[in-house]
């Protein structure tokens, strides 16, 4: 986890694949839930569902945080179909290559076969206006940077 942000070197979760079981199982009730409500509308009913964002698990689009005092620091970013890049606000990087590392174990910022400038460009194009308070600092790639 060297490189990873701080924030995630210092998370808790003491079985990830146990948290995202539990994860999926309760949203199968909400499934169920929703089912039910569809079942009892009538057909010609609008139906709009929403969330939170929750936890990152492969959405695509620009992806944005901003922190409300917890442990994540602020953040914008980009997942194309071949790399995930995300800024923190305290400057810190990330690069994934989604068809290599789809676990996205191995953070390839600012080393030479990641395209981090570019999708940074995109991120920052996407991301306009930016969430409050989140400024682009200067990059701190970690440990390949």
């Amino acid at each position: 986890m060297s490189d990873k942000p701080l924030f995630l070197r210092n998370e808790h979760i003491e079985d990830r694949e146990l948290f995202r079981q539990k994860q999926l199982e309760s949203l199968m009730g909400v499934d169920r839930s929703v089912g039910s409500i569809l079942d009892a509308v009538p057909d010609n009913t609008l139906v709009i569902l929403t969330s939170d964002n929750g936890y990152l698990w492969g959405e695509r689009l620009v992806v944005e945080h901003l922190t409300s005092g917890g442990d994540v620091p602020s953040y914008c970013g980009v997942r194309t179909l071949e790399y995930l890049f995300v800024h923190y606000q305290d400057g810190f990087e990330e690069v994934y290559d989604e068809v290599k590392d789809p676990w996205e174990m191995t953070n390839i910022a600012g080393s030479a076969d990641a395209p981090t400038d570019a999708l940074r460009a995109q991120a920052v194009s996407l991301c306009d206006p930016p969430p409050p308070g989140f400024e682009w600092v200067p990059a701190d790639v970690g440990p390949s940077g």
